[in-house]
């Protein structure tokens, strides 16, 4: 898929989503907000990797009582949007 991401949830599954329904969802949420100060957003323009801060692909993996477990975590990773005013 194009332009997407792989999002994980609580429950530990991962999805695939794109760009497009990422703006959607965090365009929705804003909506929720009763702040004048947000506005429309026209898309994701960009993202950025603290490498600090973010597990990078060797370290994304855990052993936990003889169990492979991935390490779920978005810390340290940001997402630019565009706003349309």
């Amino acid at each position: 898929m194009e332009n997407s991401f792989e999002v994980s949830f609580q429950d530990g599954s991962y999805t695939e989503y794109s760009a497009n329904v990422l703006t959607e969802n965090i365009a929705e949420s804003l909506d929720l907000l009763t702040s004048p100060n947000f506005s429309q957003i026209g898309g994701i323009v960009g993202h950025n990797k603290n490498v600090d801060i973010a597990v990078d692909r060797k370290n994304a993996w855990i052993s936990h009582k003889g169990a492979r477990k991935r390490v779920v975590t978005t810390k340290g990773w940001t997402i630019e949007v565009e706003f349309l005013d």
